[in-house]
């Protein structure tokens, strides 16, 4: 099968991962000046790899947001901008990447359905 339902799954928990990551990130770098502000990271991508083994069915994938506790200024503030932007920058370069191999997906199929319809 070109297509089934832990692919659909798994690249919608991948984007879906991404999406908060990348609000976080912005969320972040927003709060850069905010004394006290406590930078928030995602970690999903141990829950990612264990989905491999999954059951037919569990494709749940969750994505845990943490503070950071350890301070980087006097004012508390954890937030390291220069960090935050790398971290933007490969965030939308994951997206990307995942949408392209989406589009990649769909691609294939319609050359499949079409093969079919002639």
């Amino acid at each position: 099968m070109l297509w089934n339902d832990y692919t659909v799954n798994l690249m919608q928990g991948g984007l879906d991962a991404l999406a908060l990551q990348q609000q976080m990130i912005l969320q972040n770098l927003s709060n850069a000046d905010t004394p006290g502000y406590k930078a928030k990271s995602v970690s999903f991508e141990n829950i990612l790899a264990n989905q491999r083994g999954a059951k037919a069915g569990s494709y749940t994938i969750r994505a845990t947001v943490y503070e950071e506790n350890d301070p980087m200024r006097p004012d508390e503030n954890t937030v390291d901008a220069d960090k935050e932007s790398i971290l933007l920058t490969q965030n939308y370069i994951q997206q990307m990447a995942m949408y392209n191999k989406i589009s990649e997906s769909f691609s294939n199929m319609r050359y499949v359905f079409n093969q079919f319809t002639k």
